[in-house]
């Protein structure tokens, strides 16, 4: 009879198992399938927006129950650059990351198992540097200053998609109104306003990033 030969067992990516060996002569194998491990994911509520800035060296991005696994981060799609392997990351000192300028970062976590070496697909994580708003102010006052009963006009404009108007650090109120106009917000006081100097303060909001202008008042006594 025909001996028995050995040969190469091979897999291609459909996971279709084929052995090469002599015409005409059977073969035989145990073949064991693993599954991949799950794609990881980061623990709830992870942080990957920041502004310009920022101090990333303590901004840390978690693996969500990584078990036994081990955690490899890749800066690139092919998952050929690897910057860190582990289940928790600095994004600033691990990864790398600067909020020097404004930017978006990716990168990819595979899991693999310590059994079988084998890995997820990988999870695509965005890391976002935004810039702060610019914002300017003016007054329709050329001193700004105003007597008793009188009234003036603050406008705040620049880049913010919105604006939170304060006058001494607290709420406006009966001090005024604030009043949306475009590109901006304009306050304007309460001609009831007592003798006195006042501060009236805009914070601008955008992609989560603030800035804050003000301008400084007086109402004269008459």
């Amino acid at each position: 009879g025909t001996s028995a030969t050995t040969g190469n067992i091979t897999r291609d990516v459909a996971s279709t198992a084929q052995m090469d060996g002599l015409a005409g002569v059977s073969s035989f194998a145990n073949l064991t399938s693993v599954a991949l491990p799950s794609i990881p994911a980061l623990t709830a509520g992870s942080d990957t927006d920041y502004c310009v800035g920022d101090n990333l060296s303590t901004a840390i991005l978690t693996i969500n129950n990584p078990t036994t696994f081990t955690h490899r981060w890749y800066s690139d799609a092919s998952l050929t650059t690897l910057v860190f392997t582990g289940n928790s990351a600095s994004i600033g000192t691990n990864l790398g990351v600067s909020s020097a300028v404004a930017g978006s970062h990716n990168f990819y976590i595979v899991r693999e198992s310590p059994t079988t070496s084998c890995q997820s697909a990988p999870l695509l994580v965005t890391i976002n540097i935004s810039a702060s708003p610019t914002i300017g102010v003016s007054s329709n006052d050329a001193d700004n200053e105003i007597c008793r009963f009188e009234t003036i006009e603050v406008t705040f404009f620049g880049t913010a998609s919105s604006y939170t108007v304060t006058i001494d650090g607290l709420p406006v109120t009966t001090q005024g109104t604030v009043t949306t106009i475009p590109g901006g917000v304009k306050f304007t006081s309460n001609n009831s306003l007592t003798a006195n100097t006042y501060n009236v303060e805009a914070i601008g909001t955008l992609n989560g990033c603030t800035a804050t202008t003000s301008l400084n008042f007086t109402v004269k006594p008459l």
